[in-house]
């Protein structure tokens, strides 16, 4: 089966916000907003909303953030969110769409690195390990405007 990697388009935000659902609460996270949200996103130049879909479904999304580093003379890019889709996990999707991921980034010469992080050492750190570098990078973080 032909598996497609795109960027998500404004028609994809509803099968988006689903696949949202499956890391938030929906009490939180309103469709309206998330659907304002969604289309701002779309405008930026330091994100993209990838989509990672077969000829009948869409199996999954990601939002990878680019920032500039001085010290690679080029930017850094991070999976800030990866979901595969309920109905798909567990039958190597997920290591199928990081390697579309790894590639597409990997032909702008001035990409420099990709990298993900998760706390979620039982699940899909098993994965990451087997297709990143494990680093010793301690994150700290403060929530700062809660939804």
């Amino acid at each position: 089966m032909k598996l497609n990697l795109r960027k998500a388009v404004i028609s994809d935000k509803k099968l988006l916000y689903d696949l949202v659902l499956e890391l938030s609460n929906p009490k939180i996270l309103k469709e309206t907003i998330f659907n304002d949200f969604f289309e701002n996103i779309l405008e930026l130049k330091s994100s993209d909303i990838w989509v990672f879909e077969n000829k009948e479904d869409i199996i999954g999304y990601a939002l990878v953030n680019r920032s500039v580093q001085l010290r690679y003379l080029g930017f850094v890019v991070e999976i800030e969110e990866i979901v595969v889709s309920k109905k798909f996990r567990r039958k190597g999707y997920g290591e199928k769409f990081i390697y579309l991921l790894k590639e597409e980034y990997k032909s702008d010469l001035n990409c420099r690195k990709l990298g993900i992080k998760t706390n979620d050492l039982n699940g899909s750190a098993r994965l990451y390990r087997r297709l990143f570098d494990e680093t010793d990078l301690i994150y700290f973080q403060i929530f700062l405007n809660r939804i």
